[in-house]
């Protein structure tokens, strides 16, 4: 029996491959933009400009990457006016950059080297499996290129919880999110946005589900050093508006019970 629709984000909710993607793009960009600003002024503004890329890119998560590079091809615009390159060229520059920092941590786990469970946010495959077999539809949903979530959710063994998985589209602003959660809608004739939670780690996905009616379940993982902390997570999926915020998935029975009572009411 289908007792709702449960969609996932990926990247910071189950997955810890893209750890520290924060660090690749703040630097992507900064370089993009140093490129761009007058020789006379390349040097002094660095950390207004690295504040501001900071922020730009932790309000931003759970957006598509092209549109992420929107925002950093109007910065450039600014400050180089011919210079600023497409979204598509800043986005291909991005992706080879982090597909390489990452590969490492790819090849451990398919040569068995690191079991996949080092790469997956605590409680991942608990909760999937339990709600999978309670009966709820699983899908998941993310800004990543539709490629790599395909690769990646199966290099961390995830695939088979979901009966739906959509990243975003190539060279398309197409948010996959939102178009996942207007199918769910179209499930239920009466188009009951009780029957929908959202789990995600930014606050992108916590206004959606908002937006939506659905249940919002903010996840502030704690990605370490490499990647942005727990604890800004939380304010920031608090401030988005989710109903809980939990640290991880571990937290299997509280979870559930949210979900629970919440879809099938």
């Amino acid at each position: 029996m289908n007792r709702g629709c449960v969609l996932f984000d990926f990247d910071g909710t189950i997955s810890l491959l893209r750890a520290g993607w924060q660090t690749v793009m703040e630097s992507v960009m900064w370089e993009c933009l140093a490129a761009a600003l007058p020789a006379e002024s390349a040097r002094s503004p660095r950390a207004d400009w690295s504040h501001r890329i900071r922020e730009y890119i932790a309000a931003s998560t759970g957006i598509q990457t092209a549109e992420q590079m929107v925002w950093l091809r109007e910065q450039v615009e600014r400050v180089g006016g011919a210079r600023a390159r497409s979204e598509w060229e800043y986005k291909d520059l991005y992706r080879r950059r982090l597909k390489s920092a990452i590969s490492y941590r790819v090849a451990e786990v398919r040569s068995g080297e690191a079991p996949a469970d080092r790469y997956l946010v605590a409680g991942s495959k608990a909760l999937l499996s339990a709600l999978q077999t309670k009966g709820f539809v699983l899908w998941l949903a993310s800004g990543t290129d539709h490629d790599d979530l395909v690769e990646e959710a199966g290099v961390l063994g995830v695939s088979q919880y979901f009966f739906k998985m959509l990243g975003a589209p190539d060279r398309s602003m197409a948010n996959p999110k939102a178009h996942l959660l207007g199918q769910a809608l179209s499930q239920w004739p009466a188009r009951d946005a009780g029957r929908l939670a959202v789990i995600g780690d930014g606050p992108v996905e916590m206004e959606l589900a908002r937006r939506y009616g659905a249940l919002a379940l903010g996840i502030a993982s704690d990605e370490g050093e490499a990647g942005i902390s727990g604890a800004a997570k939380q304010k920031r999926l608090q401030a988005a508006g989710a109903h809980a915020v939990f640290d991880d998935l571990s937290d299997l029975d509280a979870i559930l019970d949210l979900i629970s009572r919440r879809l099938t009411r």
